[in-house]
């Protein structure tokens, strides 16, 4: 059994060793200005090591001197007699000291009981077993109390049996907790006359609950032997109180032969209903993959068409450039099927919305652009600085982009073009209006282009042109 370190702390001194009686063999002096509280935590959980350790059954003495010792230590806390209590607490952390090392002393020689003892304990022998628990324990104080650097022939005999009575209190613990209802229901099943009602599955569920105990106590830690045996304990004694209740639900008049045909009709329907639901989950996953799979087909299937339309509207966006110079215009795409052409060689004379005959050239390139690309729609935005009133300023916008679609409406290939006009002042500034360089920059207009997708879709959205 794997044994946990027992932590001192830095504060323990070890100085002599005592002969008295009633004094621990290791002195141990607190340092000056310790805390009761402190102090009663670090030796509280001596306590818990001690045990983890096994060195309050190696040393049963000398723990149980320490234990007095933090009893009292306790007490005085309570009191207030925290000096006191100090003192008992240097005390109980000598007599840990005293019990650790004797057990040390003994631990070789009791290594394969004290491994069994704790598979015992893990299987719940103490609460399970508690009388023949306490018995064994007691019998491990007294044979290590005598056994000191080695043991004789009859203390290593009685070691023997020792380990042996901690492996059987591992597998009577397993088998009360696990095998125990259905003993209890096979006793019930007794007393409800089943020797004489349902023999013969009360003659399967005896047999079958010594099988799975034989079991248990054969491999107690074998977790898929305890596991499947009372299991399989278990399935017979359900099918003994089914069948009494059949035969006992009828005042005795049902056979048992007659109870065992229901139940295992009962069973096929049950698996029938069983494999139909498997069968309606099985459709409803195989359902719910193909129902993925589409998703997933269609999303792959937007995700090239969105490619491929990107790639269209740029080229498309690439051939417009090549009709203005730098200065003239600037060409950008927005989403997959919209182009954003800025006109910054159009320029309107201050508070003037009409164009001039010299805009007529640029006017032109612009035509042949929207009619290059084919565009289905046209949204022509006009823009200002942010001098003057925003009332103003729209209006003003307002007229301008107005301007520009009656002379495209004017020119016979754009006559049937869907051309809309909208003016939002200085709303949608690209450059910083406190400058005459941002300020020139903001009062532009905007052409949108709506091109056809390849998936014939079009996209009616005004794009934000702020920070284009």
């Amino acid at each position: 059994m794997k044994t946990l370190p027992l932590i001192w702390t830095p504060s323990l001194l070890f100085a002599m060793t005592l002969g008295c009686a009633s004094a621990p063999r290791n002195t141990v002096s607190l340092p000056p200005g310790s805390e009761i509280s402190s102090e009663l935590s670090k030796t509280e959980q001596m306590d818990t090591d001690l045990k983890n350790q096994n060195v309050d059954v190696l040393d049963a003495k000398d723990y149980k001197k320490f234990q007095d010792s933090l009893a009292d230590a306790q007490t005085d806390r309570e009191k207030g007699k925290n000096d006191k209590g100090l003192k008992e607490l240097a005390r109980a952390q000598g007599f840990a000291l005293d019990a650790k090392q004797q057990s040390e002393n003994v631990r070789p020689q009791f290594a394969k009981v004290l491994e069994s003892r704790q598979f015992a304990m893990q299987a719940g022998a103490p609460a399970v077993m508690s009388k023949p628990w306490s018995k064994a324990d007691d019998e491990l104080k007294d044979l290590s109390s005598d056994v000191k650097s080695g043991a004789s022939d009859r203390q290593i005999r009685k070691i023997d049996d020792l380990n042996a009575a901690y492996m059987h209190l591992e597998a009577q613990s397993l088998i009360t907790k696990n095998l125990g209802p259905i003993e209890k229901e096979i006793e019930q099943a007794r007393k409800d006359k089943a020797e004489t009602y349902a023999p013969r599955t009360l003659k399967e569920t005896e047999s079958r609950f010594l099988q799975s105990s034989k079991a248990i106590e054969g491999s107690p830690r074998n977790a898929q032997v305890v596991q499947t045996s009372t299991d399989e304990a278990k399935m017979k004694a359900d099918q003994l109180v089914l069948v009494m209740k059949i035969v006992r639900g009828d005042n005795y008049k049902t056979t048992e032969e007659v109870a065992l045909r229901q139940l295992n009709l009962q069973a096929q329907l049950n698996k029938t209903s069983t494999s139909l639901d498997r069968q309606r989950t099985q459709n409803e996953n195989l359902e719910s993959q193909r129902n993925s799979a589409e998703q997933r087909a269609a999303e792959m299937s937007a995700a090239v068409r969105a490619e491929r339309n990107k790639k269209t509207i740029e080229d498309k966006a690439q051939e417009i450039r090549k009709n203005f110079d730098p200065q003239d215009a600037e060409v950008s795409t927005v989403g997959n099927n919209q182009i954003l052409i800025r006109m910054k060689g159009l320029k309107f004379p201050s508070n003037q919305a009409n164009l001039t005959t010299a805009q007529y050239p640029l006017m032109g390139k612009l035509k042949e652009s929207i009619t290059a690309v084919g565009a289905q729609k046209v949204m022509i935005e006009g823009h200002t600085d942010a001098a003057g009133s925003a009332k103003k300023n729209e209006a003003l916008s307002e007229k301008r982009a107005e301007s520009v679609k009656s002379y495209l409406a004017s020119i016979d290939d754009l006559k049937k073009m869907d051309i809309e006009a909208q003016g939002f002042g200085f709303t949608k500034p690209i450059a910083d209006n406190k400058t005459a360089a941002g300020r020139a920059a903001n009062r532009r207009i905007d052409v949108i282009l709506q091109t056809q997708s390849d998936d014939g879709a079009t996209n009616s959205q005004t794009p934000n042109t702020q920070k284009q």
